[in-house]
């Protein structure tokens, strides 16, 4: 576009436009700088194991935990390619896709609906959004999977369900394939989604064999390498792991824990998370009365087919002791609520709360200093003190048993704990990401934001 056309197009921009833009701006700017103030530190096991595939694949030696997420490993091997060690290039990775969310939410209202001002809005709602810094500082893959998924909804074509594709509509269904392909070797455990949000596009056959042209295009070179790489060994890791997560250490439904926690008391505890929720629910409640009336294009069919999988999927088979698995829904929550069409005034005063009861969330959930992770605190605390003994923990075994070798490091749930207990050993301390009422911690490093453990340190075996 030549220089003149340009001036005379941003000449012609509202003020109150070019206003928000400037606003979305600034707010993305100090999030950035914000984020970017965190020092890199590892807050979980599964970070561990990240970090180690940037170095050396290998998913049979947890380099990473399987599915092997390679996609998103990818991304971080090009971050490290630049930076220095592999924590500050996982961490970097994950703050530049948690940044990159809310213009993909952005783009995929601009899609839907041509509307500045949604579009503005689904921009602040997603920046605001207070689990968005678990995703920015955690340096896991659930970010990456979100940002890929939104891409996908924004490339769907905007038909309804009798309409056919032309040639331009069909590249765009085959870039929807490819973002889903990205979305799903990203984050794999996000496939119940995305197969929802396939649900709806199964009336257009041509946008089916478009997407899934794209989807093979990113599978089949993924598969081979894995497999190559990791060879029948893959398999066995799969059944292994895939037992496990269900029934025994991921806490969901089918756990065979006795003391599971539950999601009713994880959303307890956090009141903003439940109302968001409730929100998100009749945000999609309301759209589908509306898709009743005047009809719903196929994007946001998917959307809503993606959405509703999430909360089963997430409220079933999800850890809930690990709140970023709200992520999903608290995301397409936003899209549905900035894309109803109601009455504009009615609409702007549905978006200024949610946006106050984000910028509220964060305000009560989050740190104003920035530090590094609660668990690498304790690990400093642990090789100052020094302490000696036994130290139980489950949620951080791998990365203490790599920190704190001069300590024993033992899975609480394992035969050997109990054995510890009978014994009478005095010198058994253990970990716990929440403070126990009535009992004092040696050492107590609260979490940063929402979504994180803390780390608090007690003496003694306790169940």
């Amino acid at each position: 576009m030549p220089p003149s056309e340009l001036r005379s197009r941003y000449r012609r921009t509202p003020p109150v436009i070019a206003g928000g833009i400037f606003l979305c701006i600034a707010c993305w700017i100090t999030s950035a700088l914000w984020l970017l103030s965190f020092p890199p530190s590892l807050s979980s096991n599964d970070a561990l194991y990240f970090s180690r595939a940037l170095s050396r694949y290998s998913i049979l030696d947890f380099a990473p935990h399987f599915p092997g997420y390679p996609v998103f490993v990818g991304l971080g091997r090009l971050s490290h390619m630049w930076i220095d060690t592999p924590i500050n290039a996982l961490q970097s990775t994950t703050i530049a896709i948690a940044l990159a969310i809310p213009f993909c939410a952005a783009w995929v209202l601009w899609r839907w609906t041509r509307n500045p001002a949604r579009t503005m809005a689904a921009f602040l709602l997603a920046l605001s959004q207070p689990i968005l810094t678990a995703l920015a500082i955690s340096g896991l893959s659930d970010g990456s999977g979100i940002a890929f998924y939104l891409l996908f909804l924004g490339a769907i074509p905007s038909l309804s369900g009798s309409e056919l594709l032309r040639k331009q509509q069909m590249m765009m269904a085959l870039f929807a394939g490819l973002f889903l392909g990205l979305a799903l070797w990203s984050r794999p455990s996000y496939g119940v989604i995305f197969a929802a949000s396939l649900v709806p596009l199964l009336r257009q056959p041509r946008m089916l064999v478009a997407l899934g042209l794209g989807v093979t295009a990113v599978s089949i070179p993924v598969l081979v390498v894995l497999l190559a790489h990791e060879g029948a060994g893959y398999f066995g890791e799969a059944l292994r792991f895939s037992q496990g997560h269900f029934l025994h250490w991921g806490n969901t439904t089918l756990s065979q824990s006795e003391a599971r926690p539950l999601w009713a008391d994880s959303l307890a505890a956090h009141g903003f998370l439940a109302t968001a929720m409730g929100a998100s629910c009749i945000a999609a409640l309301a759209q589908l009365w509306q898709g009743r009336k005047t009809g719903l294009s196929l994007p946001r069919q998917a959307a809503l087919a993606g959405f509703w999988a999430a909360i089963f999927w997430t409220l079933f088979m999800q850890n809930p002791e690990n709140l970023r698995h709200l992520a999903p829904i608290l995301f397409l929550g936003a899209l549905l609520l900035t894309d109803l069409r109601v009455a504009p005034r009615l609409w702007a005063g549905l978006c200024a709360v949610v946006l106050a009861l984000n910028l509220g969330a964060i305000g009560q959930s989050h740190r104003a200093d920035p530090s590094p992770a609660p668990i690498a605190q304790m690990v400093r605390f642990a090789n100052a003190a020094p302490l000696q003994g036994v130290v139980l923990s489950q949620r951080w075994r791998a990365l203490l048993r790599r920190d704190l070798t001069h300590l024993r490091v033992i899975d609480p749930n394992r035969p050997g704990a109990t054995g510890l207990h009978s014994q009478g050993d005095t010198a058994i301390y253990r970990l716990y990401g929440e403070a126990l009422n009535g009992r004092k911690p040696i050492a107590a490093f609260p979490a940063r934001f929402l979504g994180e453990p803390g780390a608090y340190l007690y003496r003694g075996l306790m169940h």
